[in-house]
């Protein structure tokens, strides 16, 4: 509530993790909804687009009109990381992903190399591709709807 009124932005990691005393079974993005439906003004960003539970995550961001995404740690995982995009597109809301690297993890040059290289895992005939326009939207401008204190 605090956060809504100061216009603060909450950052969530749901999602897996390493071996740590993280609790999976609270991590599923859904559980988030209560939080989104009470408080639709605060700006709440899932790291790492809630791996593996990305599917439930780009439901609720359609849902949510202020949650978004970062997609930080995901470009380890292509085919995932693939078929998570095209979901975020059908589901029309590729303008909420935001650029994320994890550092140390990945630098953020990293990150935008898995992101440049998506479509290199579905180069069959007829397999949908994720447009540049999106990419350079992630890496460039969608942030700056969540994050706009940052100035452009």
């Amino acid at each position: 509530e605090l956060c809504e009124k100061l216009n603060i932005p909450v950052i969530w990691h749901q999602g897996t993790t390493f071996p740590s005393k993280g609790n999976l079974s609270i991590s599923n993005p859904l559980g988030l909804e209560p939080i989104c439906m009470a408080f639709p003004k605060l700006r709440m960003i899932v790291a790492h687009i809630a791996h593996p539970w990305e599917t439930d995550l780009i439901v609720l961001m359609r849902k949510a009109p202020n949650l978004y995404a970062d997609i930080s740690a995901v470009h380890y995982r292509p085919w995932r990381y693939w078929n998570t995009m095209i979901t975020a597109m059908e589901y029309g809301v590729a303008h909420k992903l935001l650029l994320g690297s994890d550092f140390p993890s990945a630098s953020v040059d990293q990150v935008i190399a898995g992101l440049r290289n998506i479509n290199h895992v579905a180069q069959a005939p007829g397999m949908p591709q994720v447009p540049e326009k999106i990419m350079d939207m992630i890496i460039y401008e969608n942030w700056k709807r969540v994050l706009p204190e940052l100035g452009a």
